[in-house]
């Protein structure tokens, strides 16, 4: 496993994110999993579809959201770790979360499937190479390379981990 990666290049939209992580992303992502574990302790049946404010997501609709850009955050590593030449589109988070069948997910099958989302990406950043990281590629119509998607994943995930314990399970 690559404990240090390359310096990330992103877009600076996501520095807010980024910032977010101290020290190495991939130990972040590790640490994690036991962080997301004990969140899930914290929601039952009625917290879950708890939304703090007319029009904002409820908890339910975060969750499935933060599993929804890790798994495309790490399509998008794999694809420019592999060389993809091809742009690789954005997507609309509104539109994933209104397509999504929340009404018939249950919370376990959240928690099951961000335990799973989050091996597979570990597993993906531990197949890859010192050239992997390097490369760079277009997402949403702008340059990443590789080595961002970690900090980006790990800073997402921190960023709705603390608005979900600050506004959804005070």
């Amino acid at each position: 496993m690559v404990k240090r990666l390359p310096k990330p290049h992103f877009p600076a939209y996501f520095k807010g994110y980024v910032s977010k992580v101290k020290g190495s992303a991939i130990t972040t992502l590790q640490k994690q999993e036991k962080d997301l574990a004990d969140l899930f302790k914290l929601i039952n049946k009625k917290n879950i579809e708890f939304s703090y404010a007319p029009g904002k997501w409820s908890l339910k609709e975060v969750l499935v959201h933060m599993i929804d850009t890790e798994q495309i955050f790490s399509y998008r590593a794999l694809a420019i770790a592999r060389g993809e030449t091809n742009a690789i589109p954005g997507y609309d988070q509104d539109l994933y979360i209104k397509n999504a069948n929340l009404e018939h997910i249950t919370k376990k099958q959240i928690a099951d499937n961000f335990k799973a989302i989050r091996k597979s990406s570990l597993f993906l950043f531990d197949t890859f190479g010192t050239e992997d990281w390097v490369r760079k590629g277009k997402a949403n119509g702008k340059i990443f390379n590789a080595s961002a998607f970690p900090y980006l994943i790990a800073g997402h995930t921190k960023h709705h981990i603390d608005v979900i314990k600050k506004k959804y399970l005070k």
